[in-house]
């Protein structure tokens, strides 16, 4: 091998490591972050990939689609390959709302992580919990899911994230856009008495725990909506204060069996992430 082609691998190909808590081997997953597809890397089946195409920026003021957001607001379309499955996304500027407004690591992970599961998603009725931008509900729609929910929560002042209309008119945008079938919906966890479209068999979710006051809410949600199986990814690098009391308390739940398992996911753009993957199941 050439030191051009030895660097390559060396800088640009991210790994997961990861330490699972029923084995004291670790996995090793490959996702590739190269800008292009490389010839000299093969993908096994057992494997999966990830690179960013392109990323590019229009301000508000020239080269960008007209619409409600892109009218206020700088916007970045950024092209993906996950799995060979080629999408893309809008995202705009933090000055739009704290959260909904960009595409987060922990997002990238699951959407990252979901090809190696295909059949947790495949002809399965899935919702998206905090659904950001949208990700990982594309790819499941892309890996089979009958139907997606894609939900996140959205008010008219857009106290914790962008003004409502523009949220969901950006979820809509990026769900259609890249072929998804299903629908948007706006789910509050706090309200108890919201009917769901459609009874999904499949919770996802990334990075739920960024409020305290929101991890009863998010447990009793996921109870009320009664799934077969849940996948969430938590971030672990980050400060999330209720992370902990979300895990003491999700194992406390008698119907439930939870699995953990820590991924460090490496990209030469987003650095090391360590993710925990929480799983849970009903127990018959």
């Amino acid at each position: 091998m050439s030191f051009v082609r030895f660097l390559l691998l060396a800088l640009f190909i991210p790994t997961y490591n990861s330490l699972s808590s029923r084995s004291s081997t670790p996995r090793r997953l490959n996702f590739f972050s190269l800008t292009s597809p490389s010839p000299l890397l093969s993908t096994p089946s057992t494997e999966t990939y990830f690179h960013e195409l392109s990323s590019t920026t229009f301000s508000s003021s020239i080269g960008s689609p007209t619409d409600a957001i892109s009218s206020l607001y700088p916007c970045t379309y950024r092209t993906f390959n996950i799995s060979s499955h080629i999408l893309t996304v809008r995202q705009t500027t933090h000055s739009l709302g704290k959260l909904g407004s960009s595409i987060w690591s922990s997002s990238l992970s699951l959407s990252s992580y979901l090809p190696l599961e295909p059949s947790l998603i495949k002809n399965k009725k899935v919702i998206e919990l905090g659904c950001g931008l949208g990700l990982p509900s594309i790819i499941a729609s892309k890996l089979g899911a009958d139907m997606v929910l894609v939900t996140d929560f959205w008010g008219e002042e857009g106290d914790r994230g962008m003004p409502g209309g523009m949220f969901r008119e950006c979820i809509e945008g990026n769900f259609r856009g890249n072929g998804g079938k299903g629908e948007v919906f706006m789910l509050d966890w706090h309200d108890e008495s919201v009917t769901l479209p459609f009874q999904p068999t499949v919770v996802i979710g990334s990075d739920l725990i960024y409020y305290p006051s929101d991890i009863i809410p998010l447990i009793e949600t996921i109870k009320r909506i009664d799934a077969a199986e849940v996948l969430l990814f938590l971030p672990l690098s980050k400060r999330r204060e209720g992370l902990e009391e979300f895990r003491r308390k999700v194992k406390e739940e008698n119907t439930w069996l939870v699995d953990e398992e820590e991924l460090v996911f490496n990209t030469h753009r987003i650095g090391r992430e360590r993710m925990l993957k929480l799983m849970i199941t009903q127990k018959k």
